[in-house]
């Protein structure tokens, strides 16, 4: 676990995300709603997944935060491309938001790849992930697990039991 405010990446993408905020803004009060809405999410999630990361309880759980972190420069950049082609934002907004998107990612990418280097020289065992055993393949032997019961006949819905091979008692009632 470490500080997420230790990070330049993290400082970068809040930056870019109060300076986004301050652009929608600026939107016209009617229409575009979607597009505010999705570009202040998508750019306030760069650096909350950050953060969210910086807390993960293993270099793997980072690794995965960091990830969602990097789609959403993708998704903000693409919200930024939208804005600018709808006249929302200025050429040189849209310039400048781009290529700081761009620099982020970089350095998520570099991050990701910095943590997942570290799991390999984390000296804690990792869980090994339990596999089945194989069933035979041989002609005549049938495979683990092919067994029918539980399993429709033919022309029966899947959702219904066949009846039980042998009928069961009346239940007795003690009020006769």
């Amino acid at each position: 676990m470490q500080d997420f405010r230790n990070l330049d990446v993290w400082h970068r993408a809040s930056a870019v995300a109060l300076r986004i905020d301050g652009l929608i803004r600026g939107f016209p009060r009617t229409g575009h709603a979607t597009l505010k809405s999705q570009l202040g999410r998508a750019a306030g999630s760069i650096s909350a997944n950050i953060a969210e990361g910086c807390g993960a309880a293993s270099q793997r759980e980072f690794a995965r935060y960091i990830d969602i972190a990097i789609k959403s420069t993708t998704e903000s950049q693409h919200h930024v491309i939208q804005a600018h082609e709808r006249s929302l934002i200025s050429d040189k907004d849209h310039d400048e938001l781009v290529d700081e998107l761009v620099q982020i990612r970089r350095m998520l990418y570099g991050l990701r790849k910095k943590v997942l280097l570290d799991l390999d020289d984390d000296p804690r065992p990792r869980p090994r992930r339990r596999r089945g055993k194989q069933g035979s393949t041989k002609r005549g032997s049938a495979k683990r697990g092919s067994s029918t019961r539980g399993r429709a006949k033919p022309g029966q819905a899947s959702g219904t039991r066949s009846p039980p091979s042998a009928p069961l008692p009346p239940a007795s009632r003690e009020d006769d």
